[in-house]
């Protein structure tokens, strides 16, 4: 039995079920992530609800997802084994039980001791990711268009600029306090954790971003743009470090999925980001430069608009797994919404594209409020984007299946690392 969260049991030796005949001396489980050492908990219960076994988890010699616990002399009778994760990945928390009889007995079809169920999705996590995404767009979205859209760089996009840099900071900071909440310590324990380094890899670039965008406020010439063309790039590697600890690294396919979520992130950013900047830099009457401005930043945004569609496409099948899920899940809800929108926004950015962009000088002014209600549909749609980070992906869609003696070969390799 598991609860609808992200660290969930693959595979567990005593199986969910099982009736030995002699008793185990180490329980092992493998997890669909893996579970952070520091803030996960094991415990085997016998029937009478006492603790025979517990304490916190150890991994296996690499294999992160797999855990064991040293059981003590264990007379017959049925255990539960009770266990809460606290995924290192995106710091999900997830709980379950199971249960296994030693000697002539027979296991009962409901779990003795019932985990208390998985923590909902935390606002302030909710909140938090919305920030983080919407100061990723300011930040990468506005340097981009002041350095290459505009012939001189605006004040009040480099401003936005540093807007975004804040905006970020805050909510990565609120995803923290959100990550410690759920996990249930206090921050010198947070702090130890791979939940927090991952966080680390994540503030550190926006910091340095920040002293650049500072610095090309303070500078002037070719200074200005090298500084907040280094912005750029540390707006670009905290994206990255934020597809790292994502659900994008919990799959087998990692190693795809990972530039799949950057790029998808990037492309958003260049283009609602930019636009938005876009909306900044051409306040006031308009003028040639303006549209020539407008025209540069619509072409890249094409692009950018191209490899978000592909890149979505490709990480939304990766996490439903099934087309069943999009239908029967959160997560697939969610899915169908933000797709539902997006497919609303679409026509204005064809509008902006294919007509009032090439108007020129007369098309600028529609072309702002037009421009307005895509980054409005684009604020909704990363609400359901904050929301997809704290559900569940295909991992979990799929109910644990107890496996057994087949899979002989996997259980005797993880015996020899626990061996070493």
């Amino acid at each position: 039995m598991t609860a609808d969260a992200h660290s969930l049991v693959r595979f567990s030796d005593p199986p969910d079920g099982a009736t030995l005949l002699h008793p185990p001396t180490i329980v092992i489980i493998m997890f669909t992530e893996a579970p952070d050492p520091k803030l996960s908990q094991l415990q085997v219960l016998d029937t009478a609800g006492h603790q025979v076994a517990g304490g916190r988890m150890s991994p296996a010699l690499g294999a992160p997802t797999t855990v064991s616990l040293a059981l003590p002399p264990l007379a017959d009778g049925v255990y539960t084994v009770s266990w809460r994760t606290v995924s290192a990945i995106d710091g999900h928390v997830a709980t379950g039980v199971f249960a296994f009889a030693v000697g002539a007995q027979t296991v009962p079809p409901i779990p003795i001791t019932a985990a208390p169920p998985a923590a909902p999705p935390s606002p302030l996590g909710v909140t938090g990711r919305w920030g983080l995404d919407a100061g990723y767009g300011l930040l990468l979205g506005g340097a981009w268009v002041d350095l290459l859209a505009f012939q001189d760089i605006s004040l009040g996009v480099l401003l936005l600029v540093g807007i975004g840099d804040a905006v970020a900071l805050i909510g990565a900071a609120m995803v923290a306090e959100a990550a410690r909440e759920n996990a249930a310590v206090d921050w010198s324990t947070f702090l130890g954790t791979s939940l927090a380094h991952g966080m680390e890899l994540v503030v550190v670039p926006l910091l340095a971003a920040g002293v650049a965008v500072l610095a090309a406020w303070l500078l002037r010439g070719t200074a200005r743009r090298i500084a907040l063309s280094i912005c750029a790039g540390l707006s670009a590697l905290a994206m990255l470090a934020n597809a790292v600890v994502s659900h994008a690294a919990a799959g087998p396919l990692a190693w795809l999925m990972i530039p799949m979520h950057w790029l998808h992130v990037l492309a958003y950013a260049v283009w609602i980001g930019g636009l938005a900047a876009v909306l900044v830099g051409i306040r006031g009457l308009p003028t040639i430069e303006k549209a020539r401005a407008v025209g540069r930043f619509s072409v890249v945004a094409g692009f950018a608009f191209a490899a978000m569609v592909l890149t979505g496409l490709v990480r939304g099948i990766d996490e439903l797994g099934s087309l069943s899920s999009l239908f029967t899940t959160t997560f697939g809800w969610l899915i169908l919404a933000k797709s539902a929108l997006f497919l609303t926004i679409t026509p204005l950015a064809a509008t902006n594209r294919w007509r009032y962009v090439r108007m020129g000088v007369t098309g600028i002014r529609p072309l702002r409020w037009v421009s307005g209600g895509e980054v409005a549909l684009a604020a909704v749609i990363m609400v359901a984007a904050a929301f997809l980070t704290t559900l569940p992906h295909r991992a979990s869609f799929a109910r644990w299946r107890p496996r057994n003696f087949r899979n002989w070969w996997w259980k005797a390799s993880t015996t020899a690392a626990w061996s070493v």
